[in-house]
This record gives C-alpha cells, sequence and structure tokens, in this order.
C-alpha cells in the first residue's frame, strides 16, 4: 500500500454497541480526505466487535487508496476497574487517556469521538501548532448552562469538550501525563475522564475555533463546520430519531453501508421508534388485533387509553399491571388485570406504556416468557420536549397532526393548532 504523503493518525474508540456509528463518522472523515495525506486510523475497542463489525472497517479502508484502519484490542486494569454503571458512557471513553503509552511511536494525534460528523478536510485541524500544548480543543459552550458540580474548581470559561483532541503525544509522555490521569480516577468526577482531562492539562490547552467540535444542535448551513458532535440523549442523535434536524446528511454518509443487514437493522429500530409514538400507526395495529391490552396503568396508561377511545378503537380489553393490589378498579372505563391472569391469544395486541425504558424491556422479556409472540408487543412512547425542540422542520406538520390526534381525537388533525404551544 501507497504509504506517502503526510501521515495523519486519527484515533477512534468504540465497542460493538457503537461500531455501526463509528464507521459513520469514519465514511465522512474519508469522503474529505486530502489526497496528499496518509491516514492511519485507530479503531481503540474492548473486544466485544464482531465479524461484522470489522467487515464495516474494511469497507472503508478500500475507499480510499491512502488510508490504514488498525483495530486495536484494549485491556487495561486501570481502566477495567471504572465503574460507569451510573454513567452516560462506556469504558471505552476512558481509552483517550491511555493514548500516550498506546501509541509510543506517534507523536501527535487527533482523536474524534464516534457521535461525530466531518464536514470538511481535518488537515486544517491537524496543522493546528500544539507544540507549546499538550493539546487542542474546542471550549464547552454548554457547560455554565447545566448544573454542573464543580468539584475540582476548573475555569470554566477554558473548560473543554473532550469529543475532538489534537493531542501532543509526545509532550503528554515526557510529562507523564497518563499516570496522572490515573491517580484521579477514583474520585467522583461529574463528567468523568473529561473532568480529568481537564484538571490535568489545564493552562496547557490551545482553544481553537467551535467549527472544530461544533455540537449539532448549533450547526446552520454554510457555518463552515468541520466536525460536527451529536452530543446529548435520542433527540439530538439521527441513528437513534429519525425526526432530528439534519439528521438525512448523517444518513446519507451511512448509505455507503445500506447493502448491509446492519443499515436495515438500524433504520428498522429508529423506524419502530417513531412509528411507536404515533397515534394513527397505533390506531392502525389495535384495528388488525381482536383484542388490545395496554400494560401499565399509571399516568402514561391511563394517557393511552384515552387517547385511543378518542380515536375510536373499542376493543381494548383491560389495562394490565404487575400491581395485583390495583386489580379489579377501572380506568377510563377499563379494569385492571395482572398479566398472570389472563389467556392471551395470538389474536391479542399488547401496548407497554411505561416511560421507563428497562421496566419496558423487563415487561417484554416477562410477556414473552408467557409464550406472546414478539410481533404482538409494541410499545407506546411520546415524544419528549428535547425531541420536539430538536425536530427536524419536515416532521413538524406530521407531529402536529399526532399531538392533535393524541390530545383531541380523530377529526380533529386539520384544526391547526400550532404544536409549540401545544405540544
Amino acid at each position: 500500500m501507497k504509504k506517502d504523503g503526510n501521515k495523519r493518525h486519527i484515533v477512534y474508540a468504540t465497542d460493538h454497541n457503537y461500531a455501526f456509528v463509528c464507521a459513520v463518522s469514519i465514511a465522512s472523515l474519508l469522503e474529505y480526505k486530502n489526497k496528499d495525506d496518509h491516514y492511519i486510523i485507530y479503531i481503540l475497542t474492548d473486544g466485544s466487535l464482531t465479524s461484522d463489525d470489522i467487515c464495516l472497517f474494511d469497507i472503508l479502508e478500500r475507499m480510499k487508496p491512502d488510508c490504514t484502519i488498525e483495530v486495536k484490542s484494549v485491556s487495561d486494569e486501570q481502566v477495567d476497574k471504572v465503574d460507569v454503571a451510573n454513567y452516560h458512557l462506556t469504558k471505552m471513553t476512558y481509552y483517550r487517556l491511555l493514548l500516550p503509552t498506546l501509541l509510543c511511536d506517534v507523536d501527535k494525534c487527533l482523536y474524534i469521538d464516534a457521535d461525530t460528523r466531518i464536514c470538511a478536510d481535518i488537515s486544517m485541524l491537524m496543522n493546528h501548532d500544539i507544540t507549546n500544548y499538550y493539546l487542542a480543543a474546542v471550549v464547552d459552550s454548554d457547560i455554565k448552562k447545566v448544573s454542573y458540580d464543580n468539584v475540582a474548581n476548573l475555569n470554566l470559561d477554558n473548560y473543554f469538550n473532550a469529543g475532538v483532541l489534537l493531542m501532543n503525544l509526545d509532550k503528554m509522555r515526557e510529562k507523564d501525563l497518563s499516570k496522572q490521569f490515573f491517580s484521579l480516577i477514583d474520585k467522583e468526577w461529574p463528567y468523568r475522564d473529561q473532568d480529568i482531562l481537564n484538571k490535568v492539562c489545564e493552562d496547557n490547552v490551545l482553544l481553537i475555533d467551535n467549527r472544530f467540535n461544533r455540537f449539532s444542535y448549533s450547526v446552520s448551513e454554510n457555518d463552515n463546520t468541520v466536525i460536527v458532535h451529536y452530543i446529548g440523549g435520542i433527540a439530538t442523535r439521527p441513528w437513534q430519531s429519525l425526526s432530528v434536524n439534519n439528521g438525512e446528511k448523517w444518513w446519507q454518509i451511512a448509505k455507503v453501508f445500506s447493502e448491509l443487514d446492519v443499515y436495515n437493522e438500524v433504520m428498522a429500530v429508529i423506524q419502530r421508534h417513531h412509528n411507536c409514538g404515533q397515534i394513527r400507526y397505533i390506531v392502525d395495529c389495535c384495528s388488525k388485533y381482536r383484542n388490545v391490552y395496554v400494560f401499565g396503568s399509571g399516568y402514561y396508561g391511563n394517557k393511552l387509553v384515552r387517547s385511543l377511545q378518542r380515536n375510536h378503537v373499542t376493543n381494548i380489553a383491560y389495562l394490565l399491571d404487575n400491581n395485583k393490589s390495583l386489580c379489579g378498579k377501572k380506568i377510563a372505563g377499563v379494569s385492571v388485570m395482572a398479566p398472570s391472569d389472563v389467556e392471551f391469544t395470538e389474536d391479542d395486541l399488547i401496548i407497554i406504556s411505561i416511560k421507563n425504558q428497562s421496566a419496558r424491556q423487563e415487561i417484554a422479556e416477562q410477556l414473552e416468557q408467557l409464550k406472546i409472540r414478539k410481533q404482538q408487543i409494541m410499545f407506546y412512547e411520546e415524544k419528549t420536549s428535547d425531541e420536539y425542540y430538536y425536530m427536524s422542520p419536515e416532521y413538524q406538520a406530521e407531529e402536529r397532526e399526532n399531538v392533535l390526534l393524541r390530545e383531541l381525537g380523530s377529526g380533529t388533525a386539520r384544526l391547526g393548532w400550532d404544536l409549540n404551544k401545544h405540544g
């Protein structure tokens, strides 16, 4: 393989669950690759990648003649002992703290989070002179907007987001920064390894323009963004929600994998998530079964039953709840019953209407143990306020109709309510 040109060392970290997302980010990176550069891309992982995951990276490596992709399984006792159970992250995020020792022959590298989309040639980013700095990064514009517990007494004016880091590995090795990083790993940092990086590297960071790590909800047309960062939850991630603003650009990149099963599997999941919040879709599903059961007699179950009744669904048999003290009570005219007391048939639809995601999954498993087929089980999920806020304009009209159907029933969707006022 040809090795001419400027070598650019680029690092990602992922596990099996994020492999497809990571591959899409790399595909966008390669789309804007300078022909004079040679990319050496390292994929740091915990060993969970499957052969199908590896296939994604093999496809990417063949896309450009001057690109090498190396998958590196990392096993480190310091990282293995980290408890991430109560945080919205994985241990893979800590691998960037190991980069000075993992890439011992590399002087400088660019670390990029997997939940990103590259929009331009990254050479303008990598050409920053960081000789006198540990790294270059972008100020986290949101840190002052959240309830951040500044336990390390950091200067929040200079607090950077660690999703894109141009790292001076030589200087980090010289000061043995990996040792300093892991000396702090047992402390209760609000933003975990990002806080550690800010604490250790404080006053030795080159702060660069936010176009090199711009949060997706602040991106606008022709704003010279180089890297889009999809921070936040489902409301801002196009691989989890169809209605995300500018999400179509992420999926356009993802089409390079459209012949693979994983592409269709991810698309099917988010389509199902989208459908399960649409009253019209749920009403249509109800019409195909003899009996409908709504699992959950709390706020969301109650609300769904009333929405279905407003839309002329007349085959609701029971509300289901595992709390037997509620059995026999009526909500919106529908009796509550324990699922273990029902003799289900193949002509029954069970709609789980509970907010907590893990509880929903547990209930689905419970129903499957009662010999109910997966295709008879569906979830009802209303969109969150964040999903409304970040919604693409093309989906706003559809959601406006959905809110009207949900709140007022069929025949009202042409009244012209303002979704922002009544959603």
